[in-house]
């Protein structure tokens, strides 16, 4: 009986570990199939270049597709950092035994540093019919070589003194440029240029840049008195007969704030200064559409201190079109209070409005107060004077009784 039951537990075991096998060899079946089976590129490779990565992707299933494939390759560091952006191509299909190659371009930053970098490259997708997304590696490790150019420039940063610019407004910007190559660099200049308005300024750094260093040079320019409102590109250029470089921002300029002339303007801010309690005020904002298919705005506001309304409130600006708003503030708080207007573009802020104002009790209010405080003050004295002179006309001499 105990050999009996013996026996039975094996079998049983055997079943078991027989089950497992095939629902792990079921799991397997398709694991070994999708392989990255090439990645070439071309090094030693220069900070600011593009490194072009070809990628061979291998199905050798005989029946299924490897479907929704990313492909995703970027430089890490010896820490394992990265130091490159991700480059990514999806949506892919292939199928069963065959082979896909694609490139992949990666930018190389030009303030990397020279030395030896890992080229990390991923695929992951998922097979016909089924769940499991799968993601494959090169069999082996690749290693990217960085070097610097004899001659090399990076401009390396554009700052300006504001986010947001008006027409006519003053603009002050800093270029700083890097000497990224092997060599010195004498006659070196750096210029800014706005092509939209025929803007171009250049400086001449005095003297060498020398190799691995880096200098900022300021410019000082006016944007148009007519310059419509809308995102600029502010393009920033390093170099000489050797060697050049470029990089760019935004330049941001808004639509003007159309107001009474009692009312002050200062950068993105409107100062309403005194208003009084109860008496509203009103102000323009122009909203334009600067894009090539048909928008909705809303405008909204924010000040628990008092009531603002908009009109119109909610509209649609085809391509190019203008729409002005009015904005009515009505103070319903004394002090100095700051309220913001907001401008919403098919449901996100695009723009907004700081509103000043110092609210105070209307004037007439007051001179009322002091005219009633005023006669309850004469009556008083009135009354007081006639108290007195009614007790003086009843004194008279005291009478003695004697008995």
């Amino acid at each position: 009986m105990k050999t009996a039951k013996i026996f039975a537990t094996f079998v049983i075991a055997l079943f078991a570990l027989g089950a497992f096998s095939a629902a792990y060899a079921a799991e397997d079946e398709t694991q070994s199939y999708i392989s990255i089976t090439d990645v070439n590129y071309d090094d030693p490779i220069a900070p600011g270049a593009t490194l072009a990565v070809e990628i061979e992707l291998t199905n050798s299933h005989s029946t299924l597709d490897f479907e929704d494939v990313n492909i995703k390759t970027w430089l890490v560091d010896a820490f394992g950092d990265r130091v490159t952006d991700k480059e990514v191509a999806g949506m892919m299909q292939i199928q069963q035994d065959s082979e896909k190659t694609l490139t992949l371009n990666v930018d190389v930053p030009e303030d990397l540093e020279p030395g030896e970098y890992t080229l990390i490259v991923e695929a992951e997708g998922i097979w016909e019919k089924g769940t499991h997304r799968e993601t494959v590696t090169p069999p082996t490790e690749n290693i990217v070589e960085v070097e610097q150019n004899d001659d090399a420039f990076f401009a390396q940063s554009i700052r300006t003194d504001k986010e947001n610019y008006f027409a006519a407004d003053k603009v002050d910007a800093a270029v700083t440029v890097l000497n990224n190559g092997v060599e010195d660099q004498e006659n070196v200049v750096v210029s800014i240029a706005i092509p939209e308005f025929g803007i171009e300024k250049s400086l001449k750094i005095f003297g060498t840049l020398f190799a691995g260093n880096s200098q900022t040079v300021y410019f000082t320019f006016d944007l148009p008195e007519d310059a419509d409102g809308g995102i600029y590109t502010l393009t920033a250029t390093v170099g000489n007969a050797l060697a050049k470089s470029s990089s760019s921002v935004n330049l941001v300029i808004k639509e003007p704030i159309q107001v009474s002339s009692d009312i002050k303007i200062t950068g993105e801010n409107v100062d309403l200064g005194q208003i009084e309690i109860g008496k509203a005020k009103e102000i323009q904002i122009a909203v334009s559409n600067k894009d090539s298919v048909t928008k909705s705005y809303e405008i909204k506001a924010d000040a628990d201190w008092a009531k603002i309304n908009a009109d119109p409130v909610k509209f649609e600006l085809r391509p190019g079109q203008t729409q002005k708003v009015a904005i009515s503030i009505e103070a319903e708080e004394t002090g100095k209070n700051t309220a913001t207007i907001y401008v919403f573009e098919n449901g996100n802020a695009i723009s907004s409005v700081e509103i000043d104002a110092d609210a105070r009790t209307s004037l007439t209010t007051i001179g009322a107060v002091l005219v009633a405080l005023a006669f309850i003050l004469a009556a008083a004295i009135v009354y007081t004077q006639f108290c007195r002179n009614g007790n003086s006309g009843s004194k008279g001499t005291a009478k003695h009784i004697y008995y």
